[in-house]
């Protein structure tokens, strides 16, 4: 597919109004990568079928979104008073439309802005990379929507003396004056999970080292993508306890690996040793004393 080509499928796609228009287009393209591949072309000329296709599913992902309800029939901008079939009336499977919605929720800046990341990087542009996009940034407003919502609820929330709530980057909020060093029993924490924010867990080990009472521990929830970058980061500062995990009712999708995750880990750190306190409802073994 030289420039052209690849032009003229742009512009075609940006005139297309059907799903069926824009599915030829998407195969297209899908059979022109896989013919390109199969071939032995350079990833520049594989990447540009991709990105037809890619941009192809977000464009039918658009179009569904205004028209399609997988429990009926609805009128659409696109068709005026015609009523638009359902998915399988259009060949569209719910799985299709579900992965391709994802995509086309996607920002437009975002969308853009990762497709040339991508490129710089010299990787092949799949569409998983666009589903996973879409999973984190909705996990992210979602997270946004709550911290809103944690913000409000507090806001009504009569003063106690006994809680003080602060807000800002902890490192600097949490300084010696207001919290000395040595003085607190428990850091329960949640912090970014992503591939960026790795550098925080270095911070956050030697802030719990300063503050926590010797003995004492860090919980901290976390991810598995990075979790050995994790656990090095807060072994600098920390000693390693234990790790739990928390399971989840429903599958947290992991598309780049094609994982279903149930379990949410938990790390537990403590400065120096740990000094557990008696627990009345451990289950004791037939050998304990």
């Amino acid at each position: 597919m030289d420039l052209v080509i690849f032009n003229q499928a742009r512009e075609a796609l940006e005139q297309a109004v059907s799903i069926d228009e824009v599915k030829q287009i998407r195969d297209k393209a899908e059979a022109m990568r896989l013919y390109v591949k199969q071939a032995g072309e350079g990833l520049v000329l594989q990447n540009q079928c991709a990105e037809i296709k890619i941009r192809a599913e977000r464009k039918a992902g658009e179009i569904l979104q205004e028209t399609v309800q997988h429990g009926g029939d609805r009128k659409s901008k696109y068709h005026d008073d015609t009523l638009i079939p359902k998915l399988n009336d259009m060949g569209v499977s719910r799985l299709q439309s579900s992965r391709w919605q994802q995509i086309a929720s996607i920002p437009e800046d975002n969308f853009d802005t990762h497709i040339e990341e991508i490129k710089i990087k010299g990787e092949e542009l799949t569409s998983k990379e666009f589903l996973s996009l879409a999973v984190n940034i909705k996990k992210e407003r979602d997270r946004q929507a709550r911290r809103e919502k944690s913000a409000a609820d507090a806001a009504l929330v009569e003063p106690d003396d006994r809680i003080k709530v602060l807000h800002g980057d902890f490192r600097e909020v949490l300084n010696e004056e207001v919290v000395p060093s040595d003085t607190v029993s428990l850091v329960l924490t949640d912090p970014m999970y992503g591939k960026d924010y790795l550098h925080l867990w270095d911070d956050l080990g030697k802030f719990a080292s300063r503050i926590l009472k010797p003995g004492h521990l860090l919980v901290a929830y976390t991810g598995q993508m990075y979790l050995p970058q994790v656990i090095n980061s807060l072994e600098k500062h920390l000693k390693y306890v234990w790790t739990a995990g928390i399971k989840y009712s429903v599958a947290n999708a992991i598309f780049p690996l094609q994982i279903n995750n149930y379990l949410k880990l938990v790390l537990l750190f403590s400065k120096g040793d740990y000094t557990p306190t008696p627990n009345p409802y451990l289950v004791q073994g037939p050998h304990s004393r």
